[in-house]
């Protein structure tokens, strides 16, 4: 997704610019070790989060609060992709961490964010029966090789699923 751009109307005349902030908590992170990856993510996502605000006309980082952090969450995410809704969450929960951190705002609204819910598959796989398993063995142990026997041993015994 493209970053959101600029609007230059009314509305953000005067809100508020969170580039240096934003630069700030990114530098911050990179100290901390966070991946390339994570970085580019994480300034992608802020970035898009500081025009969201500007366009909102914000005219303080104070006045945020997690409604207006959801409806960020829903402009920006209308699909409700789990994915994508676990990685805005956590991008504005480091944003909000390292403002609070250096004293720019004394409550954290993304703090009371949740992550989205991944759905559980709708059924598990099924489970050979004991005969089931024993009948098996057997017949790797006559037909197959000992690396065959090994390697269903193996996953017999730790239960592991095969779909």
């Amino acid at each position: 997704m493209e970053p959101l751009p600029m609007e230059k109307d009314s509305e953000s005349a005067g809100a508020i610019d969170l580039t240096d902030k934003i630069s700030a908590c990114i530098s911050a992170e990179r100290i901390r070790n966070l991946s390339e990856r994570s970085l580019k993510e994480l300034s992608i996502q802020l970035t898009r989060f500081n025009t969201f605000c500007r366009e909102k006309g914000l005219k303080d980082i104070s006045q945020c609060s997690s409604c207006f952090l959801k409806d960020y969450i829903l402009y920006i995410n209308p699909s409700a992709s789990p994915t994508q809704g676990k990685t805005i969450v956590w991008c504005l929960r480091k944003l909000f961490s390292y403002l609070m951190l250096w004293g720019d705002i004394t409550e954290n609204p993304a703090g009371a964010l949740s992550h989205p819910k991944i759905s559980r598959r709708s059924t598990l796989p099924d489970y050979l029966t004991a005969s089931q398993l024993r009948t098996l063995m057997e017949y790797v142990s006559e037909h197959g090789t000992l690396q065959d026997l090994t390697i269903l041993s193996l996953c017999a015994t730790v239960g592991m699923r095969l779909v």
